[in-house]
């Protein structure tokens, strides 16, 4: 078999349905120039009938193929062996129709078997498509296989192919629409466009004339051709007129119909029955009556692939109150199609929010589980219809349940950036907690999309404000790494989280306090909202050293200050035996200094030169001052020492002076001072 693709079948489908426009608007045309009370007239209006509903099988086929995830060979095989021949016959269906619009065309010409022909081809192909549609919507190879074999599909692609090639064959044998026309049919007239399939689609005739179509049609003998007609389920006559009369409502004729012995479950030629025609037509009265006289209330179509009762079908076409009705009668709300799903969920398709609510009320489930493994939840959430999830959830539809894939109802929500289905999911107990199938977090989700006000909501909700990501990262480690915040929204983000019990002296992703992050970043608002939350501010950068020592060398001394008020210890020193207190000096931040002495500062802690030498040699008395009454001491020098051999007899102390130095002392004060601290500060 040649190569299949989707993209052909679409093409080809698109084709014989502007066909079917084409060839229905002639034949209406043709009906109005007529006597309607003619016979033959109304087996025209009746194939103009089965015209419109097979153009709503192709289209029906059209959407399955483009929105179908699996294609199955048998299905594939089925596509290539039908829509060529029925392509070609209905190429030939539209000329014999143009041939009646001559201007000595009478009625009484028309050859009815050919119309008969006709309206096998189109109800044979319908049936064939409605299948194929309906089984593409599977999801397994193995699964649309097994449904094809179940429902006969290959009786119905045999019917549906010698239908086709039967019409082709009699345009060229027996003549078409008119009696008259005994030669075979001349295809000058109308030319079909250049098929869009792959090759084994294609008709290969130069001529452009139809034929046969080979591969899988070359095993079908003429012999079966000539006697599959007997294969079509023909409907009984007064069984269609049963029908008709069902859709007007007239319950007179109907019970003239009934004591006449009409088969009261009888289908006519589009497979439903004289009940599901009145609930399609919104008959109420004849609804009632045919139930009454004994019409099965569930006696399904056979055309739409589906096999849906008159419930549903009343429910497809909207009509509320023949619905209602019909279960009133005793109608099964919880029926399901021949492949396992319930009706229900397809009427949840259609958005009528008054029709999904009467069945709720009537007891319809709203966890109801389509064949795919979603729930009826999970498709209004899918489908961003708002409406519809509150309507279920009312009825008592779980909102908790995940996806098939995995994925949480607030993870759906935010993919669609519908936020006022997330407000409504977590008011109604959706975790705000919860993880996708990644492990991200709703909070990392939302402050990956910059929705911070969602992220407030959440956290308002109760979402766990130390939660990771799939990579270890809790959402405060996010937070503060994150760039796109300005510097308002992101610390305001930070408090609220660790208000809400995020912890603030955890680590990041390298081991290293989160803390010291916060002091990188050099945002005054974050590293308060830090500090006010109890985040210790004597933790150490693993190779920059204390974290006031790092506010002191990068000049932010409100970093300093803030560090200082909430704990930090001023005589930690770094690796380097630097201290927080001869920095501040060296940086002649005496805000720092003060707050340094306030808190603490141990005034004769220091390496080589201690805080009131570096006091006096700034000529700064006010802090000399403050050293000495914090109980530095002067510093002294070891006396010249006299050598006796090898060893030291003895030193003498020799002290500086208590006051600072005046005119000639700064030379004596700097000869004390290493050479880094006195070429820097003597003046």
């Amino acid at each position: 078999m040649a190569s299949f693709s989707t993209a052909a079948v679409d093409s080809a489908c698109e084709a014989i349905s502007h066909r079917l426009i084409s060839t229905g608007s002639e034949l209406d045309g043709l009906i109005k120039r007529v006597d309607p009370a003619s016979y033959r007239v109304q087996k025209l209006l009746a194939l103009s009938a089965s015209l419109s509903a097979f153009r709503q099988a192709v289209e029906a086929l059209r959407e399955s193929i483009r929105a179908a995830t699996a294609v199955s060979p048998v299905v594939q095989s089925s596509l290539h062996a039908s829509l060529q021949p029925c392509s070609d016959a209905s190429v030939t269906i539209e000329k014999e129709i143009i041939r009646l619009l001559q201007p000595s065309f009478t009625v009484d010409a028309i050859e009815m078997d050919a119309v008969l022909n006709y309206e096998n081809h189109q109800a044979a192909n319908t049936q064939l498509f409605a299948l194929l549609a309906q089984i593409l919507q599977i999801d397994t190879l193995e699964a649309q296989d097994r449904a094809f074999a179940s429902l006969n599909g290959g009786q119905l692609l045999e019917t549906a192919v010698t239908s086709s090639q039967q019409v082709i064959a009699r345009s060229r044998t027996l003549g078409g629409l008119l009696a008259s026309n005994t030669t075979p049919l001349d295809f000058a007239g109308v030319h079909s466009p250049a098929s869009p399939l792959s090759p084994s689609f294609a008709c290969q005739d130069t001529k452009g004339e139809p034929k046969a179509s080979s591969g899988f049609l070359a095993t079908l003998s003429d012999s079966f051709r000539a006697v599959t007609t007997n294969l079509l389920a023909k409907p009984e006559p007064m069984v269609i007129a049963f029908c008709q009369v069902a859709k007007d409502g007239d319950v007179r004729h109907l019970k003239g119909f009934v004591s006449q012995g009409v088969n009261l479950n009888g289908r006519n030629e589009e497979g439903h029955t004289a009940l599901i025609c009145a609930a399609r037509a919104n008959q109420l009265d004849a609804t009632k009556y045919l139930v009454a006289a004994g019409a099965d209330i569930a006696a399904k179509d056979t055309h739409s692939g589906q096999r849906k009762p008159p419930l549903f079908h009343a429910a497809e076409c909207g009509h509320l109150e023949a619905a209602e009705t019909l279960i009133d009668l005793g109608a099964n709300i919880h029926e399901t199609a021949w492949f396992g799903q319930p009706f229900f969920a397809s009427v949840t398709d259609s958005d009528n929010l008054a029709m999904i609510e009467m069945f709720l009320d009537r007891g319809a489930d709203p966890n109801t589980t389509r064949n795919s493994g979603r729930t009826l939840v999970i498709d209004a959430i899918r489908s961003g219809s708002l409406d519809r999830l509150r309507l279920l959830h009312k009825h008592g539809g779980t909102i908790t349940t995940r996806d098939i894939s995995g994925q949480p109802p607030l993870h759906m929500a935010l993919g669609q950036n519908r936020l006022d289905m997330i407000d409504f999911l977590l008011a109604q107990g959706a975790d705000p907690s919860s993880t996708d199938i990644t492990g991200k977090s709703l909070l990392h989700a939302a402050l990956q999309r910059k929705l911070y006000g969602l992220v407030k909501t959440l956290l308002i909700r109760g979402a766990n404000p130390n939660v990771s990501d799939n990579m270890g990262t809790t959402f405060l480690a996010t937070l503060v790494n994150d760039t796109t915040a300005d510097d308002e929204t992101g610390p305001d983000l930070a408090r609220m989280v660790l208000t809400k019990g995020g912890d603030a002296n955890q680590p990041d992703s390298w081991g290293e306090p989160l803390l010291c992050r916060v002091m990188e970043k050099g945002n005054t608002k974050l590293l308060r909202a830090f500090l006010e939350h109890r985040a210790n501010p004597n933790k150490d950068f693993r190779r920059l050293g204390t974290l006031l020592l790092y506010a002191l060398d990068h000049g932010r001394c409100d970093h300093a200050l803030l560090l200082l008020k909430h704990g930090a210890d001023p005589n930690k020193a770094d690796g380097k035996g630097r201290t927080p207190l001869l920095e501040a000096l060296q940086m002649e931040a005496m805000p720092v200094v003060k707050e340094l002495l306030a808190v603490g500062a141990d005034v004769n802690l220091g390496g080589t030169v201690k805080p009131l030498v570096f006091a006096k040699s700034l000529g700064n008395q006010e802090l000399v001052q403050l050293f000495l009454a914090g109980g530095a001491q002067n510093p002294t020098r070891p006396a010249a020492s006299t050598t006796s051999g090898s060893g030291i007899e003895g030193a003498s102390a020799v002290h500086f002076p208590s006051e600072p130095p005046g005119a000639g002392q700064s030379s004596q004060v700097e000869e004390e001072l290493p050479p880094a601290y006195s070429e820097t500060h003597s003046s």
